[in-house]
């Protein structure tokens, strides 16, 4: 669905596609298929064209909203660089410091394949 609304904006000659999907009152959306399960999936490639989603939803049984969205699941890492170092050294600090992020990241992504 993601290329489908870029290939629309495309085709209209728009940079922006945005998309919205609703179940009815008292109802919910598939877990898995549609657009949730297209956001789930773009999650696990490593590059997605989807950005900056949301979804809002009670869970059963609550009647608290919650939002899942892509700006509060962003993954950062911090690097202290010595300023004296000369240039090559603090390359290789902050390359290792996202390597180990990106590992991080692939075994989480691992442990969720498995367990589905």
């Amino acid at each position: 669905m993601s290329d489908n609304l870029a290939e629309l904006a495309s085709e209209s000659g728009g940079h922006l596609a945005e998309a919205s999907v609703k179940a009815a009152r008292k109802e919910s959306l598939d877990k898995n298929r549609g657009i949730v399960g297209i956001i789930v999936e773009s999650l696990r490639r490593s590059t997605t064209n989807l950005k900056d989603f949301r979804v809002i939803g009670r869970p059963m049984g609550s009647s608290k909203e919650v939002t899942i969205s892509s700006v509060r699941h962003q993954e950062r890492t911090f690097v202290d660089v010595d300023p004296k170092a000369p240039p090559h050294e603090s390359d290789s600090d902050v390359f290792e410091a996202g390597r180990e992020l990106i590992g991080q990241r692939s075994r989480r992504m691992q442990n969720l394949r498995d367990t589905q």
